[in-house]
């Protein structure tokens, strides 16, 4: 009867230990994702995400682009982040989101600040909200500007936009 239990046993363990450590590992990527550098926004161009961004961005100074991959078990959700810092051209690139989006091209034109960066969500046209939704963002203290890109294609709803984009680019902004 001994016997029996240790073979038992062992394969239970072993079947134990996998599910969780294949939990953990969904947590870890569902929390965090994989952060890379982009060096250009033709790195990024699949969902539609060159629409959004600024096409003269080589124009800056200092520009980043970074891409965080996070995954969810079956699906995987994109965000991209391009800042731009450029203390000279900053009144000028101000002007032209200004001009681009208005007043009504903005979710509910409720701006939120996180880490001294004014956001509001763009409701461009071509964004399928909320599988797709693009943030500006204006720093006046640093004189940056963001540019927040998120593709989900699971995505049903958003919620709070502040939380969003806390869970979405934290790691990047």
């Amino acid at each position: 009867m001994r016997k029996s239990r240790k073979k038992f046993f062992i394969p239970i363990l072993v079947i134990v230990l996998l599910a969780v450590s294949v939990y953990g590992f969904l947590v870890y990527w569902d929390n965090h994702g994989m952060i890379t550098k982009v060096d250009s926004i033709e790195e990024v161009a699949e969902y539609g995400a060159t629409d959004f961004f600024p096409t003269d961005y080589q124009d800056y100074n200092n520009v980043h682009f970074v891409k965080n991959n996070r995954f969810h078990l079956i699906f995987e959700s994109e965000s991209i982040t391009m800042k731009i810092t450029d203390p000279e051209k900053f009144e000028s690139l101000k002007a032209d989101i200004a001009r681009k989006y208005g007043e009504n091209d903005f979710f509910g034109n409720e701006p939120f600040e996180y880490k001294s960066t004014v956001f509001r969500a763009v409701t461009d046209g071509k964004l399928g909200y909320p599988k797709q939704i693009g943030f500006v963002g204006i720093s006046e203290s640093e004189k940056t500007i963001y540019y927040l890109w998120f593709y989900d294609f699971d995505l049903d709803s958003i919620g709070d936009m502040e939380d969003f984009v806390i869970k979405n680019f934290n790691q990047t902004i």
